[in-house]
């Protein structure tokens, strides 16, 4: 029946029918597993932020790249807490899933305040870029009071 189709092309597609098989019965543990080490690789960046800015370590030649990783990573927001992520070990609250658009809205207001911050680092606006990062503090902190357990 598909004689003419060439073996690679049929090895491709066997390949993209199983990604997609895959894809679709995700295991909600590893949702969660993958939001927690996207919220570590946050944390990281912003770790790494304050630093430099306190200028505890000698690399501002890094600030841009961690601006950009944090901005990059911020984008990845709005898809990590799907459907069926709301149990096991997480400390996600089920008001992420009770409240979907205030979430939504404390997710785009975090993601502003970091656009900001990044701006400002770009910019090499020194004026700005204090209270930016400021801001990108009290966006995460609005959105850990309202939709994160307690350790």
């Amino acid at each position: 029946m598909f004689e003419h189709i060439s073996r690679p092309i049929t090895v491709a597609l066997g390949l993209l029918a199983v990604s997609l098989v895959a894809t679709a019965q995700e295991d909600p543990e590893d949702q969660i597993k993958y939001r927690q080490n996207t919220m570590k690789a946050t944390g990281g960046h912003v770790g790494a932020i304050a630093l430099i800015l306190r200028e505890r370590v000698d690399h501002p030649d890094h600030l841009a790249l961690h601006a950009r990783s944090l901005s990059a990573v911020a984008e990845t927001f709005p898809d990590v807490f799907p459907e069926g992520s709301d149990m096991g070990d997480t400390r996600a609250l089920p008001a992420i899933w009770e409240n979907p658009d205030d979430f939504e809205a404390t997710i785009q207001q975090a993601q502003d305040a970091i656009a900001a911050f990044t701006a400002a680092v770009e910019a090499n606006d020194k004026e700005a870029i204090g209270p930016a990062f400021e801001e990108v503090g009290d966006r995460c902190k609005a959105c850990h009071d309202d939709y994160r357990k307690e350790e």
